[in-house]
């Protein structure tokens, strides 16, 4: 018992070893919005803020390193809007900002 214990923190040490510093803020206000933030690499960030109603937002961030995204979607009620953002390699930056309804 005491090598399973002392395997799965073994485990649980070499994970946190091989994280990664990636930061993700998502503030959402409103019904039936959805977020969805991917990060693999060094030093990424996204900041989201929805406000509204079936609002729907995707960040993808990999590889490399140092890549940010900011996205605001209604500055108050937007309804249906859609935001993609893919960044792949290093020193990316994207802003969006959809006011009002159906903006894709």
């Amino acid at each position: 018992m005491k090598k399973v214990i002392l395997g799965a923190a073994a485990l649980m040490i070499g994970a946190i070893s091989f994280a990664q510093s990636n930061g993700s803020t998502v503030g959402q206000k409103g019904d039936n919005n959805a977020a969805q933030v991917d990060q693999v690499g060094y030093s990424h960030i996204s900041t989201v803020e929805t406000k509204g109603f079936e609002n729907a937002i995707d960040v993808d961030q990999y590889g490399g390193n140092q890549n940010n995204s900011d996205v605001l979607q209604g500055a108050s009620n937007a309804e249906y809007n859609s935001a993609v953002v893919e960044q792949v390699g290093d020193y990316n930056d994207s802003d969006i900002e959809q006011h009002n309804d159906y903006n894709c």
